[in-house]
């Protein structure tokens, strides 16, 4: 069996989505793996301790928050925070990557990512961009293929899959919300805020950063 505390989780955000940070670090009390943040902003400073003290490892993009695009921020973090990973201090079997608005309920299978992983082969489990599952060198290595910080056009999917391809890593890209609702007890915060106030999903990002930068 999988041992969790090799398994780092990989939580990507955005200064917009501080409003669910701390149910998905509910979520997350006594995992035994380390913790990496990758946040699209220049740096850490405007983040309470208290967030902060729950991580191994951080990566901030160093831009400021938005000024990527979402498509090169979302890949950007993705850089950086599996860069952050490989660099622990702890031997890391795998990583998983999720959004820092999905709170992962059922943390305990993620061993069964690991074991159908090895069992097919496999190099990568994902939902496109949203979830990633597997070895974190291979993750970094696609993402270093082209500058992710200074691509214009085109999608953060699009590029990961393309990524994928040219290192001919074997991958299962599973998109049924369900089955990863089932297996990892995920819900989508954000939307499912949005939708119980009757809204669309882009309304929860103009209520959702809860400690602005301060500007000198």
């Amino acid at each position: 069996m999988a041992d969790l505390s090799k398994i780092a989780i990989l939580l990507t955000s955005h200064p917009k989505q501080q409003k669910w940070w701390e149910p998905v670090l509910l979520s997350l009390e006594r995992y035994p793996g380390p913790l990496v943040l990758a946040y699209d902003d220049i740096d850490l400073a405007a983040i309470p301790f208290r967030i902060l003290s729950r991580f191994e490892g951080f990566a901030p993009t160093g831009h400021p928050a938005g000024a990527l695009g979402q498509s090169s921020g979302e890949l950007t973090c993705l850089r950086e925070g599996f860069r952050a990973v490989t660099k622990l201090d702890v031997d890391i079997d795998y990583v998983l990557k999720l959004g820092f608005d999905e709170p992962p309920w059922r943390w305990r299978n993620i061993v069964k990512l690991a074991e159908q992983l090895e069992a097919e082969g496999l190099d990568c489990i994902d939902c496109e961009t949203r979830i990633i599952f597997g070895r974190p060198g291979p993750f970094l290595k696609a993402m270093e293929l082209s500058d992710v910080a200074a691509r214009k056009g085109g999608s953060a999917e699009g590029y990961w899959t393309t990524s994928l391809g040219r290192l001919k890593l074997k991958r299962l890209r599973i998109d049924d919300r369900e089955w990863w609702e089932k297996t990892l007890g995920l819900i989508h915060l954000q939307g499912e805020y949005a939708a119980n106030a009757g809204q669309k999903n882009s309304w929860s990002w103009t209520i959702g950063e809860l400690w602005p930068r301060k500007v000198k």
